[in-house]
C-alpha cells in the first residue's frame, strides 16, 4: 500500500510539472525591444520617425515612435537585431541589442541633423479671417539648390514630426514661399518651413500662430463721392463665431490704415447697426480734394477684422454746373483774344471729355450774371477798361462783322468787330443734354 501511494504522488508529480512547463514555454520563448528617440543636441523626443528591426541584414519590422518618443517592438526570438531610425532632415541612428527571453531589451538611440548647406527660416503667418498663409525662406551654398519647398504644421510643438506637409513653388529668384490654409478649427497650431536638396532636408525653427474664428468683412468701393460727402460701402462674407457684435467704418486723412483704436481726432469711427450682409453709411464734413482712406470693420469676442483699404479724394471737374449749362472754371485764353480765336478755342476744347463747348449767347450770359458767385476765376474790369467776354451772338453791317461781349462787373453789353480783342476775354460753356 505504501509503495502505491508513493508511486501516485510522484506521477501527480510529474503530471503537474510536465503541465507547468507547457503553460510557460511559450512565454519564456520571446523577449521585447523598448526605446526612445530624441534629437541630438536637443533632447527633444522625437515623434512620429520611422524605426525599423533588423536581423542581420533582413528588415523584419517597422514601426514610427509615439508622442512621447518611445516605441517598442514585441514578440520576438532570442537573438541579436539592429535597429535603425530614420527621420527626414537627420542621419540614420543604428544600435544593436540582445533579446532574451522573457525580457524587454532596452535601446536609446539620438538622431543628429543632417548638413544639408542649406538655412531654412520660418517667417510670421499671416491671418485674414479664416485664411492663414504660413511663410518660410531659403538660401543654400553653390551645388545645393533645393527640389522642394514647403511647410509643415501640427496642433502639437513639433511639427515636422508627423505634421501635415504642404509642398510650394521652389522660387530660386526670391527665395520664399508660403502655403495658405482655409478652414482650420478654432486652437494653437505651430508651423516650420522647410527645404529638401540631393543631400536630405532642413527646417526652420517652429512658430505658432492662433486660428480663431473672426467675421470675414470686405470693404465695398465708396459711392456718391461729393466735395465733401461720400457713402461707405462694406459686407460681411462670414460672421464669425462667436458672431459680431459691432460693425462699420473707419476712415482718416492721416493715417493710411486706420484702426478702430486711433486717436479720435486722426480717424472717424462709424457704426453701422444691423444684420444684413451688405451695409452702407453716408459720411460729411470731407475736405475737397483731401485724400482720405478708409476701411470696414467688424468686431467679435475674438477681435477686430478689417477689409481692404480704399481712398476717397473728390477732384472738382474743371467745370461748374448752373442751370442746364456747363460752365469751364477757367478762361479758355490766358489774355485778350479775338472772337474769331475765341470761338475755335472753345470749338477745340475738351474738357470733362466733351466736344462741344462754345461760346455763351447773350442770353446766358444774363442768366450766369444772377449766378455769377457759382462761376470762379472770373475777369474783373480795371477802371475805365470794361472786361468783356465774347458772347455767340454775331450780326453784320455794312461788310463788317460784329459780336456782343458781355460785362459780369455791370451786366453791360457791348459789341466789337469779331477780329477786335481790346479786353475781350472767353468763357467756353456747354447745354447738358
Amino acid at each position: 500500500m505504501r509503495l502505491l501511494v508513493i508511486m501516485m504522488a510522484a506521477f501527480v508529480s510529474l503530471y503537474l510539472t510536465s503541465c507547468g512547463d507547457d503553460d510557460v514555454a511559450e512565454e519564456d520563448k520571446v523577449g521585447s525591444i523598448y526605446g526612445i528617440v530624441t534629437e541630438l543636441g536637443t533632447a527633444e523626443p522625437m515623434k512620429a520617425v520611422g524605426v525599423e528591426l533588423y536581423k542581420g541584414d533582413n528588415l523584419l519590422l517597422k514601426t514610427v515612435t509615439f508622442d512621447d518618443g518611445h516605441f517598442e517592438f514585441n514578440d520576438l526570438t532570442p537573438e541579436q537585431y539592429k535597429v535603425n531610425v530614420v527621420a527626414d532632415g537627420y542621419d540614420v541612428a543604428s544600435g544593436n541589442v540582445i533579446v532574451e527571453a522573457a525580457r524587454q531589451a532596452r535601446i536609446d538611440l539620438q538622431i543628429k541633423k543632417l548638413k544639408t548647406y542649406m538655412v531654412v527660416r520660418t517667417t510670421e503667418a499671416t491671418i485674414i479671417g479664416t485664411k492663414v498663409t504660413l511663410n518660410g525662406e531659403y538660401t543654400y551654398e553653390p551645388g545645393y539648390v533645393p527640389s522642394e519647398v514647403g511647410i509643415v504644421y501640427a496642433s502639437y510643438n513639433n511639427p515636422q514630426n508627423g505634421g501635415e506637409l504642404i509642398k510650394c513653388k521652389v522660387d530660386n529668384v526670391t527665395k520664399t514661399f508660403s502655403a495658405t490654409i482655409e478652414n482650420l478649427e478654432k486652437g494653437t497650431y505651430y508651423f516650420q518651413a522647410y527645404a529638401t536638396n540631393k543631400v536630405g532636408k532642413a527646417y526652420g525653427e517652429v512658430r505658432s500662430f492662433q486660428m480663431a474664428i473672426v467675421p470675414v468683412v470686405t470693404t465695398l468701393d465708396p459711392t456718391n463721392v461729393l466735395a465733401t460727402t461720400a457713402t461707405l460701402n462694406g459686407r460681411i462674407d462670414a460672421e464669425g463665431d462667436p458672431a459680431y457684435t459691432e460693425r462699420g467704418f473707419v476712415y482718416s486723412k492721416s493715417y493710411s490704415v486706420p484702426t478702430v483704436d486711433d486717436p479720435a481726432n486722426a480717424t472717424t469711427k462709424v457704426r453701422v447697426s444691423g444684420r444684413n450682409k451688405e451695409f452702407s453709411a453716408n459720411i460729411s464734413s470731407l475736405e475737397e480734394s483731401v485724400q482720405y482712406y478708409v476701411r470696414a470693420y467688424a468686431t467679435n469676442a475674438d477681435g477686430t477684422v478689417y477689409g481692404e483699404i480704399k481712398t476717397i479724394k473728390y477732384e472738382s471737374p474743371d467745370y461748374v454746373i448752373i442751370n442746364n449749362l456747363m460752365v469751364q472754371r477757367k478762361d479758355v485764353s490766358n489774355g485778350d483774344i479775338s472772337h474769331v480765336d475765341a470761338e475755335a478755342l472753345c470749338k477745340n476744347s475738351r474738357i470733362g471729355g466733351y466736344s462741344d463747348w462754345r461760346l455763351p449767347t447773350i442770353d446766358e450770359f444774363r442768366m450766369l450774371y444772377s449766378e455769377k458767385d457759382k462761376i470762379p476765376n472770373l475777369s474783373k474790369s480795371t477802371g475805365y477798361n470794361y472786361c468783356l467776354y465774347w458772347s455767340s451772338d454775331t450780326y453784320r453791317v455794312t461788310g463788317y462783322v460784329y459780336a456782343y461781349c458781355f460785362s459780369f462787373d455791370y451786366a453791360l453789353v457791348k459789341k466789337d468787330q469779331v477780329v477786335d480783342h481790346d479786353f475781350n476775354k472767353a468763357r467756353a460753356v456747354r447745354t447738358i443734354k
